[in-house]
Order: C-alpha cells, then structure tokens, then sequence
C-alpha cells in the first residue's frame, strides 16, 4: 500500500488548518507565556472555537482582537498574546515544527527517525 501511496498535497494543507486542529496548542502558549491556568486557557479556546464556528470563522480568521474578546468574556480580561503568538499557535506547519523532540513530527525528527531506522534495518 504505501509503495503507491499517492499524497496531494495541496489537500492535505487544506485540511491540516481546517476545524481547529490545532487549536489546544493555542491554550498551550497561554499557559506558557500568560501563566494561566490550562483549565481557563482551555475555557478561551472552547469558546473561541465554539463562537468562531457558530460565525462560519475559519482558523486563519481567529486574530488576537478576537481571542482577547473571548478571553474578556470568560476571564473578565484580554490575554493579550499579540498577533505573532496566535498566528503560529494555529498554524499547523508551525505547530508540526515546533515538535522537534526525539519522536516528533518536525521535519528533522522524523529525519532522524528515518534514519534510524535504516540503520538498523543494515
């Protein structure tokens, strides 16, 4: 099966970003760089993704104006993440990058793995 394994690409970019797939490292970097709670992070983001949906958003539409709305709403204060931290939050070429631990799905570490494996395959 994999030796004609056929990837469209384009498709597959499509659908990495679409339904919000990435949406909990969005609560990740709230617990990283705000100190939050990744209870109440998890609440913003439950509620960006639910009021993003019911509005027809999609994923690139999510900005900090909007997650900072949501955030006012169920905390009573903007998070104030900034562009550049939503933006790579819910980027999935980002996201997949960033995961360079042995393992992972960053480009690089599954380099590794490859090669790992061939040489142990001889």
């Amino acid at each position: 099966m994999l030796a004609t394994l056929t990837v469209n690409k384009d498709r597959t970019t499509e659908l990495a970003g679409a339904n919000f797939a990435t949406a909990t490292e969005l609560a990740d970097v709230m617990v990283r760089e705000k100190g939050l709670p990744f209870r109440t992070a998890h609440k913003i983001v439950g509620r960006v993704v639910s009021d993003a949906v019911s509005m027809g958003l999609k994923t690139e539409d999510i900005d900090d104006d909007f997650v900072n709305r949501v955030s006012y709403a169920v905390t009573g204060r903007e998070i104030g993440l900034g562009e550049d931290l939503v933006r790579q939050a819910l980027d999935p070429a980002s996201n997949v990058a960033s995961r360079r631990v042995k393992g992972g799905c960053a480009p690089e570490a599954v380099l590794d793995a490859i090669k790992s494996m061939e040489d142990f395959l001889g």
